[in-house]
């Protein structure tokens, strides 16, 4: 469920982002036509991934990618905190 509510999320800014163009500036009705179908595709069949990956196993592993790329700033951040603190006499 919560993989689905941000793919439709994901769907929600990508169509808001697109109704932001001038109507100067529209896209042709036949590349519209593509493009929605496309995202439709996409978006309306999320259920097909829990075919190949178990819902519980995306639930873990999304959270730890996300750390694990952002582990340098997190890091960082930490460090940064901790060298505020004045009695630990922490510095560069």
């Amino acid at each position: 469920m919560l993989f689905e509510w941000l793919i439709n999320v994901i769907y929600a800014l990508i169509m808001f982002l697109l109704s932001l163009l001038p109507e100067g500036m529209s896209m042709p009705t036949e590349f519209m036509n593509s493009y929605n179908h496309v995202l439709d595709v996409i978006f309306n069949n999320t259920q097909w991934l829990s075919m190949f990956v178990r819902l519980e196993t995306i639930k873990t592993l999304v959270p730890l990618v996300i750390f694990v790329i952002n582990f340098e700033y997190i890091y960082h951040f930490a460090m940064w905190v901790i060298k505020k603190i004045p009695f630990l006499s922490i510095s560069d």
